[in-house]
């Protein structure tokens, strides 16, 4: 059952249901998960970085244009430069 066949559509609602309720209607673990989510508890790890999902690139013109050549050639420049950020990392060297 999905939070939305229960009438739950907001943290609000979800915070006043009961614990028992949430594990009633989905289980021990997944009921006590969503319970302790709504009230901001989790004692998962903290991840601080780790590798990004995708690497994307923007170009912003100084005015709107529909210069149609213009858009043409700053794709192909964009495409054209080096992809830095997406080769692997260099490891330190010891010694």
């Amino acid at each position: 059952m999905e939070l939305m066949e229960m009438g739950v559509a907001t943290i609000g609602e979800l915070v006043a249901l009961p614990v028992e309720r949430l594990v009633e209607y989905f289980g021990d673990g997944r009921g006590r998960y969503l319970h302790e989510a709504a009230h901001g508890r989790d004692d998962s790890p903290l991840a601080t970085h780790g590798e990004p999902k995708s690497v994307g690139r923007e170009v912003t013109f100084e005015r709107d244009t529909a210069n149609m050549p213009q858009v043409a050639r700053t794709c192909s420049d964009s495409r054209k430069r080096p992809l830095t950020r997406c080769a692997p990392r260099a490891s330190p060297r010891s010694g």
